[in-house]
């Protein structure tokens, strides 16, 4: 399983739309759900921040495998992934990777033991 975080820097006064995204993502979560399998994403998850007068999204995702799950995004004409790239174009400033120092992971254990 890979992982990955991003602290996204998001374009001024960007709090209202960030919360029209999250309430579009919620109301069609069963839809939401089928794109995240079909990128082989386990989880993905965002934070809001304001620091120092500015915003941010902190985004983590675990998925199979990261470069799968970014090309299927790219080729999809899925409602939630069309809505989701619209709203990374017209709010995201940049987006810097966070390195991993530390991981720790009871899910695999507990879907193992959850099958037996």
């Amino acid at each position: 399983m890979e992982v990955r975080c991003i602290v996204i820097e998001l374009k001024p006064d960007s709090r209202d739309k960030v919360d029209q995204w999250a309430s579009f993502i919620k109301e069609n979560k069963d839809k939401a759900l089928d794109t995240l399998k079909n990128e082989g994403v386990v989880m993905e998850s965002f934070f809001f921040v304001e620091i120092e007068s500015k915003d941010y999204l902190v985004a983590y995702m675990q998925a199979e495998s990261m470069q799968k799950a970014h090309q299927v995004v790219q080729d999809s004409l899925s409602e939630i992934d069309v809505y989701h790239k619209q709203f990374q174009q017209d709010n995201w400033v940049k987006g810097i990777e966070a390195e991993p120092v530390l991981i720790l992971d009871r899910l695999s254990a507990i879907a193992k033991n959850n099958t037996e």
